[in-house]
């Protein structure tokens, strides 16, 4: 059994990471989305008006298994520089790997931000096998071309030579997006893996009321559809999503987030 679910995680777990929040999970996986922003921990140069943010999520990586996804994360602005940490689990009790990363971002101007993040990324695994560890982070940059339009990128890992069986590969994730009306923004989405097929697709949020909010992504790969809903009161939002994987099901996660000004 140990052997089995070694075996699970590795072909689930690893070929196929989740980012961090449900938001994230909504929007189809894409770190550059400014909209699926979580704290810092996906895209590090994404920048906020509250002078703090934290929260946490779940997810369970196609309903039915035992290989959960969870974490949480902090992040605090003063003047035009905003700091964060997150902590990242994910995995089964056999087979998990946990990630801790601190995170900087300025904003340069009201039009242009940049940041990165750094930290450790390791495997822990039943006794008798290797147990890695590695040095990971990002670096991001976000655009702001005018009021409809913007742009995101980051880059992951790029020093880290490619490994299919470790969690973190270099990778990258391109967004843009254009607010096509007052209650709705699109995103054109690209990300790049060294070991996954490259993903296009299109996402959406949708705001239906000041307090709740609709999302969703279609694109290339294995996970075509995405979708989400996000209910805001006060200064707490609450995220519920899912994405469907053409032979493994869906995955749901759970994302609570606290905004204070």
């Amino acid at each position: 059994m140990r052997n089995l679910s070694l075996f699970i995680s590795l072909g689930l777990v690893f070929g196929l990471r989740a980012q961090s929040g449900a938001l994230i999970t909504a929007l189809g996986g894409n770190e550059a989305n400014t909209a699926a922003a979580f704290g810092m921990a996906n895209q590090p140069a994404s920048v906020f008006q509250e002078k703090y943010r934290a929260g946490l999520w779940m997810q369970q990586r196609f309903t039915g298994t035992n290989i959960n996804n969870g974490g949480f994360c902090f992040a605090t602005k003063a003047a035009n520089t905003t700091f964060g940490a997150d902590m990242a689990y994910r995995g089964t009790t056999h087979f998990n790997s946990t990630g801790v990363h601190i995170s900087v971002a300025q904003q340069f101007n009201p039009n242009f931000s940049a940041g990165f993040s750094v930290g450790w990324s390791g495997i822990r695994q039943d006794p008798g096998y290797d147990r890695p560890g590695r040095l990971t982070g990002k670096i991001g940059t976000v655009f702001r071309m005018n009021e409809k339009w913007d742009a995101s990128a980051v880059i992951i890992n790029p020093w880290l030579q490619q490994d299919a069986y470790f969690s973190e590969n270099p990778a990258a994730a391109i967004s843009i997006g254009y607010i096509s009306n007052q209650n709705t923004k699109i995103w054109a989405q690209f990300r790049y893996s060294s070991v996954d097929e490259a993903i296009y697709g299109i996402a959406f949020r949708h705001t239906v009321a000041k307090k709740l909010h609709f999302m969703g992504a279609l694109q290339s790969g294995p996970e075509p559809i995405s979708a989400g809903v996000e209910f805001i009161k006060n200064n707490i939002g609450i995220a519920l999503s899912s994405r469907y994987h053409a032979q493994l099901g869906f995955s749901p996660s759970l994302g609570i987030h606290w905004l204070s000004k």
